[in-house]
């Protein structure tokens, strides 16, 4: 074995580890691009998704409603026996929290009264949507 049959033969094995070493693809011994670039998706630059992520924040934190404030001061008053709260006010739609299916089954037939109810208090929106959703209660203090 001469001194360049073993400088190529070296040189062949160098070229494998580093083929391995960088995610080379061989089929038939031809190279098979691993990271097409047809396949890549774009990355967005963190400024876009942090940027969304907070527009989406503060969209869900503003709650400047008249009608929320006084559905939750007036709640208890208006219904002192019903085993509900005021959950959240999407829009026009207001969520009515109950704690079971059983519960909210119980107070479907009281619905009509409830907006009605509601209706009456000032800021009202003209057209209202009272939806009950089956919410687990959990004390401050709890995980």
């Amino acid at each position: 074995m001469t001194s360049d049959d073993a400088k190529r033969r070296a040189a062949a094995a160098a070229h494998r580890r580093r083929e391995e070493a960088l995610g080379g693809i061989c089929i038939n011994g031809l190279p098979v691009d691993a990271d097409v670039v047809a396949l890549r998706r774009e990355i967005p630059s963190a400024e876009i998704f942090f940027g969304k992520a907070a527009d989406g924040l503060i969209a869900r934190l503003e709650v400047e409603n008249p009608f929320w404030d006084e559905v939750q001061r007036q709640w208890m008053d208006l219904f002192p026996t019903l085993l509900a709260r005021p959950g959240r006010m999407e829009g026009d739609k207001l969520y009515v929290y109950v704690i079971s299916a059983t519960t909210a089954f119980t107070l479907r037939r009281q619905l009509p009264k409830i907006k009605k109810a509601l209706k009456t208090l000032p800021y009202a929106p003209k057209k209202l949507a009272v939806l009950l959703e089956i919410h687990q209660y959990r004390p401050s203090g709890a995980a």
